[in-house]
């Protein structure tokens, strides 16, 4: 995670977008997989609230891997604004690095 200190963080920043990006991937293929036309998820679950529960469950493993992958590790995984905000907030997190994060 990036310090309280100044400055910019261009690596944290980017490992923080590209783990950003993994999540969504991850996030938005667990929903095609499970609700999308054709899909074998949905032949094999029939019942929709299985399938919402396997499309967060899919989700949230996929922001837990992120997290504590090498990318993760070195962006400190805000992946969410709220998180980046909260961080600031409790000083954690410089005001010059809001943006990049």
């Amino acid at each position: 995670m990036g310090s309280a200190r100044g400055g910019r963080h261009g690596a944290e920043w980017a490992a923080e977008a590209a783990g950003t990006a993994i999540l969504v991937f991850g996030g938005l293929s667990a929903a095609t997989l499970d609700f999308g036309r054709a899909s074998p998820v949905a032949s094999a679950i029939p019942s929709h609230s299985l399938r919402l529960l396997l499309t967060g469950v899919l989700f949230a493993s996929t922001g837990a891997l992120v997290t504590i992958s090498p990318l993760g590790r070195r962006s400190g995984a805000h992946l969410n604004p709220a998180v980046t905000f909260g961080f600031w907030l409790g000083g954690h997190v410089h005001r010059h690095d809001l943006a990049g994060y």
